[in-house]
């Protein structure tokens, strides 16, 4: 594959994505996921182009965190992972919550990309 696709590689990738995703988490939950997904989406496009939120200073180790929080991982699986106790990924993952201004996953991988994408501007 290339670095960028086509609309049809998207759709066909996309159509995987959501098979697997049924399959795997059950249609009711993955239900409950794509609602919330959707409901970060519609918000994003409600807001103003200037609510882009500035660069905030996370530690190393906070990155690490988020960027396996991207990948899916549970805080348990981040936890063994990175070789802590959950309660201290628990803590961790709070306090990304607490300087991004977020309240959810979800929300806190979007505003992780949107300040990735204002600092290379």
């Amino acid at each position: 594959m290339g670095e960028f696709m086509d609309a049809q590689h998207w759709e066909t990738a996309l159509d995987e994505l959501v098979d697997l995703a049924q399959s795997t988490l059950g249609r009711a939950a993955f239900r409950v996921g794509a609602r919330a997904i959707l409901h970060e989406l519609r918000q994003r496009e409600a807001a103003p182009a200037s609510a882009v939120r500035p660069r905030v200073a996370l530690t190393t180790r906070e990155r690490e965190i988020v960027s396996l929080l991207e990948l899916g991982f549970t805080n348990a699986e981040v936890a063994e992972r990175i070789g802590t106790s959950i309660h201290t990924v628990r803590n961790q993952v709070s306090e990304v919550y607490r300087k991004l201004g977020v309240r959810n996953r979800i929300a806190c991988i979007r505003a992780m990309h949107d300040t990735s994408l204002a600092s290379r501007r």
